[in-house]
Order: C-alpha cells, then structure tokens, then sequence
C-alpha cells in the first residue's frame, strides 16, 4: 500500500479563519500528529516510510518557515505603531 493510494486530505483551517497563537499551534500539532500516524503506520507494515517522512518533513519546513515569517511581520508592524504612537506624541 502505498501512500497515495492511501492519501486522505489532513486536517484544515479555512484560509478566511483568524487563528489566536494557540490556535495556530493548536493546528500544527494537529497536523503533526496525523502525519506522524502515517508514519508511524508505515513502519509498522514493515517497510521505508520514506515518503511519510518527505510528507512529515515538508510540512514542518513550510508552517515552521510560514509561522516565522508571520511572527516577525506582526512584530515589524507593532513596533513600527508604537514608533508612530511616539513620534505623534512629541
């Protein structure tokens, strides 16, 4: 059996859903969690997960790298309000 014969879509947050710092990693463990079982299932059969690996290992790389990006965006704008708020009060 193999993983795309067996391919269920993970579970998603609607793009349009605001997500809180908890929900985000509420999400990713989520994610994790099922990928990690597919894994998990394919090591039990007895063979190579490797493509459970490729599957777990990409989503990683890409929320990871997406979530960082988000955090210093949010940061970026923050500090550029509070240097305007500042800037406005002299």
């Amino acid at each position: 059996m193999t993983v795309t014969e067996t391919y269920e879509p993970y579970p998603a947050v609607p793009a349009a859903t605001p997500l809180t710092l908890a929900g985000e990693h509420e999400l990713l463990l989520r994610q994790v969690t099922s990928r990690a079982a597919d894994l998990l299932a394919a090591a039990a059969e007895g063979r190579w997960p490797a493509a459970e690996l490729q599957a777990l290992l990409g989503y990683l790389r890409a929320e990871v790298l997406r979530q960082v990006y988000r955090f210093k965006t949010r940061r970026m704008a923050s500090n550029l309000r509070i240097h305007e708020i500042s800037y406005a009060a002299r």
